[in-house]
């Protein structure tokens, strides 16, 4: 077990050494503004869709971010969330209930190597008096399909830090452009 580990640390170490150079995307400076499609899961500043036994729920949004030195930005998303129940009581009645959230996203991420973007945020949900709130972590990998935009595919795990929220593992795709 030991040899697998010093393996991957000596492949990681040969990695970093040969990407000494920053990509010019992720360069102190820089913005970026980024999406994403979170087919499996739940997003917090992205579009999602999800609709099972009479409930459906989708989300649009968008995060952007600041590099305050290379490879490292700040980052800051909003999103808009509608749910939407049907609910039929045996033929006798139905209901429809309908709820709008506001999504937010506070955080920062890190590209090891240029293509290996990890985040931490702290993300939730506010709909009406009740909020929900979660520690994320995002990994994912970066590529760069132009010298200023990248398709990176993640995964994303929420912990969630009150009463009203609960742990979520997400999947999905981003999109970002960096100027």
């Amino acid at each position: 077990m030991k040899k697998i580990y010093l393996s991957l640390a000596l492949a990681l170490g040969f990695g970093v050494t040969q990407a000494q150079e920053t990509h010019p995307a992720i360069q102190k400076g820089k913005i970026m503004v980024e999406t994403n499609f979170t087919p499996f899961g739940t997003g917090n500043s992205g579009f999602s869709y999800s609709k099972a036994d009479g409930a459906k729920s989708w989300q649009v949004g968008a995060s952007a971010g600041y590099f305050v030195m290379d490879k490292l930005a700040f980052k800051a998303g909003i999103g808009y969330t509608k749910t939407e129940l049907e609910i039929n009581f045996g033929g006798l009645a139905s209901a429809n209930i309908s709820t709008d959230a506001l999504t937010y996203q506070f955080g920062a991420k890190y590209y090891i190597i240029n293509c290996i973007p990890v985040q931490v945020d702290f993300n939730g949900a506010k709909q009406g008096d009740i909020k929900t709130n979660s520690i994320g972590g995002q990994l994912g990998y970066a590529w760069f399909i132009r010298d200023n935009m990248a398709l990176e595919p993640a995964v994303k795990y929420n912990l969630g830090v009150d009463d009203n929220s609960r742990n979520v593992f997400s999947a999905g795709l981003g999109f970002s452009i960096h100027f």
